[in-house]
């Protein structure tokens, strides 16, 4: 066997009662009492010759031929060795990553070895894990065996997976990766937004059903707007789809709390009128915010796409996005005791804008992508003739040999002067 894998013996033996002790080139082995002996990522100083005793009262016999044990020195391609902090069982590799393994991770949190786990990749695409909190199995989610990954990696309490179809999975624990969901924060939002709406309701003159009609969409619209302006002033959304998706999930994610804060609330109504205002809100909520994140990654498309490197966040991105917002929730709760009416109006608008948002950004792309072909043609054109081509990076270009003369110029002494600028003005056309 090579280093690092494990093996074991077993005897079969007939009688009642019966002893064993295992023994190593005839000395008796510690522990080892049973019918098998298991040996976990084996050393080479354990190679030699195996036996076992077998005894009751009757008297003791000792198995023939020894079983010889070899270990390799040198592990086997694909088999993992561990070694260090093992406190959780993170450096004890099971026999699932003892071959086949094509990458490792480790994952740990603080010090010293307060926790830690191991991650192999099997060249089947599949993955095994082992440590704190992790069976040496191969990783299940969902109820189904995880496979098609092509690269892992560990943090302290949670493990990372990309797939070979280009989508990233994650497991684990989040205490040194505070990532909290879209949903999630929208939830915060929506528990939020209630004790404000309260306090101006018994503030201002006006009743509930004023409130909800005319000042609750501007409230409500803000704080959902809030969490994207957050992603948008991370630079989290890159597409007009990441956009409109992000948008819609913030926004469902706040009706679903925001209902359930309601049903707490106002108990009197059946299960049939919570479905159907369940409904209706969600597809509102959703699609208020998910138009109001398209309009400003419209607004956005230079910084977030044409010129990514001079992104410069702007607030006024998220204002016409924010009064359409507000509007569309507006119409939407001129409606409080219909919500059937106000459902089906939200579920008909709602494919219509977004399937035309979908629509715009499809063309959107395309006609950028032929845009800048053209202008990389162009510009390869100009370079393979021997001149800079003409654009910003090109004039750019032309300048900095004029740039550095004079920088140089400054600095250096006039024979030094002369031959670099002859080695300026010579990288043109090289």
């Amino acid at each position: 066997m090579n280093l690092g894998q494990s093996a074991s013996f077993t005897v079969v033996a007939t009688g009642y009662p019966l002893n064993y002790q295992w023994r190593k080139d005839g000395v008796d082995l510690a522990g080892a009492t049973s019918d098998t002996y298991a040996l976990t990522l084996a050393q080479t100083n354990q190679a030699g010759s195996y036996t076992v005793v077998v005894s009751n009262s009757a008297g003791a016999v000792t198995s023939a031929p020894p079983a010889v044990l070899t270990v390799n020195p040198v592990a086997a391609p694909g088999t993992v060795v561990a070694w260090g902090c093992n406190e959780y069982g993170q450096t004890t590799v099971p026999v699932a990553a003892q071959s086949g393994v094509t990458a490792i991770a480790a994952g740990g949190y603080c010090l010293p070895c307060v926790c830690g786990h191991t991650v192999a990749l099997k060249s089947d695409g599949t993955v095994v894990e082992w440590g704190a909190g992790y069976l040496a199995t191969p990783v299940t989610l969902g109820g189904q065996v995880l496979s098609g990954v092509t690269a892992i990696a560990a943090g302290g309490y949670h493990t990372v997976a990309l797939k070979n179809d280009g989508s990233v999975v994650s497991w684990g624990g989040s205490l040194d990766q505070p990532t909290v969901p879209l949903a999630a924060q929208s939830g915060v939002a929506a528990i939020a937004v209630y004790p404000i709406s309260g306090r101006l309701i018994d503030t201002l003159p006006i009743g509930f059903s004023d409130y909800s009609r005319f000042l609750a969409p501007w409230i409500e619209e803000a704080f959902k707007a809030a969490i994207i302006i957050m992603l948008f002033g991370f630079n989290r959304i890159g597409y007009k789809l990441d956009a409109v998706i992000s948008g819609f999930a913030v926004g469902a994610g706040f009706s679903v709390v925001e209902n359930i804060i309601y049903l707490t609330v106002y108990t009197d109504y059946g299960a049939g009128t919570w479905l159907v205002r369940g409904l209706g809100t969600a597809v509102m909520h959703g699609t208020t915010l998910a138009i109001l994140a398209a309009i400003a990654h419209e607004l956005a498309e230079r910084e977030t796409r044409g010129a990514a490197g001079e992104f410069n966040f702007r607030p006024w991105w998220f204002l016409p996005g924010f009064l359409i917002a507000v509007a569309l929730h507006t119409a939407f709760n001129q409606f409080p005791d219909r919500p059937l009416l106000a459902m089906l109006g939200a579920a008909m608008f709602a494919p219509v804008a977004l399937m035309a948002i979908f629509n715009f950004g499809t063309s959107e792309a395309q006609s950028w992508l032929v845009a800048e072909r053209a202008e990389h043609k162009a510009q390869l054109d100009a370079l393979r003739a021997g001149r800079w081509p003409d654009s910003a990076s090109g004039e750019r270009s032309r300048l900095w040999p004029v740039c550095s003369r004079q920088r140089y110029h400054s600095r250096a002494s006039p024979l030094i002067t002369q031959s670099t600028n002859a080695s300026l003005r010579a990288s043109p056309t090289q």
